[in-house]
């Protein structure tokens, strides 16, 4: 009778190991990607300080 229940221990083990696996992997991406879109699409240079001054609307008393 132990013998029966040892084949399915191991194939619990390597359910597991795989899930653990895939759990790994979507954490990963999930991190990564995000930061991967946000350095690819936004632009190389940020300049806070723009040199021309804003248009404001004059106001008329």
């Amino acid at each position: 009778m132990e013998s029966d229940s040892q084949p399915a221990r191991s194939s619990e083990k390597s359910t597991d190991r795989l899930a653990d696996l895939i759990g790994t992997l979507i954490a990963v991406l999930t991190l990564t990607l995000p930061l991967l879109a946000i350095a690819r699409y936004s632009p190389s240079q940020i300049n806070p300080w723009p040199s021309y001054p804003p248009n404001y609307p004059s106001i008329q008393k």
